[in-house]
């Protein structure tokens, strides 16, 4: 490892065992400026694709120091899907290293990896939930950018940044329950029918119908 933008100092001394008259020119110094450069790469998958909404979605993040420098203060930034400041597509869970959820826009994550050498290879998981009504909204698919960068030049920006796409299905176990009141009844007296029904998920159920046929005369 050496600091941006460093100096190397080269010393060469010539003697003889023969006496030299003029010593001044027996000795040479070199100064060589030292540039770190380190092309970093990420890429980003997606499982499951397609995801239900409602469900859990995982997105695996590798990022590559191809060198020839060590890069110093490596950041990953996520962009999660979301619509506006605020108003995400899926709720952050977890990660495998600390990232941290910016305090004004909840979509986007700060993943600090630090220093990372050339060569190294670094892989985490960032694992969210869709949200349930995210079809019911209008969305069929998901986008999630990243990024990543650092203090150290990095000779390449074209693999900096990667973008996956996860298409959007909808599931809902939607059920229904019917009791009387009373059971058993007396002809020519009243009754009741109590319906209850709900949705279990994982997805909004949309256009729900409740059909009830009487008893026939």
């Amino acid at each position: 490892w050496v600091p941006e933008e460093s100096i190397l100092e080269n010393d060469t001394l010539v003697y003889s065992d023969i006496f030299d008259p003029v010593n001044a020119n027996n000795f040479a110094t070199n100064l060589t400026t030292v540039n770190a450069r380190a092309d970093l790469a990420i890429t980003k998958d997606d499982n499951p694709d397609p995801v239900i909404a409602g469900e859990l979605l995982n997105y695996t993040i590798i990022v590559t120091n191809n060198g020839p420098s060590d890069a110093r203060n490596v950041i990953v930034t996520d962009t999660l899907p979301n619509i506006a400041l605020n108003d995400p597509l899926v709720t952050f869970l977890s990660s495998t290293l600390p990232c941290h959820q910016d305090p004004i826009d909840q979509a986007k994550l700060t993943c600090r990896l630090g220093y990372l050498k050339a060569g190294e290879r670094i892989s985490f998981e960032i694992l969210v939930q869709v949200n349930s009504d995210v079809v019911a909204r209008g969305y069929t698919n998901l986008i999630n950018s990243v990024t990543v960068s650092s203090d150290t030049v990095d000779p390449s920006l074209a693999n900096n940044s990667d973008t996956e796409d996860t298409g959007i299905e909808e599931e809902a176990d939607i059920y229904i329950t019917k009791t009387d009141i009373p059971d058993p009844v007396v002809a020519g007296t009243q009754m009741r029918y109590r319906v209850t029904f709900g949705n279990r998920g994982p997805s909004v159920a949309r256009n729900v119908k409740v059909t009830d046929t009487l008893p026939a005369k």
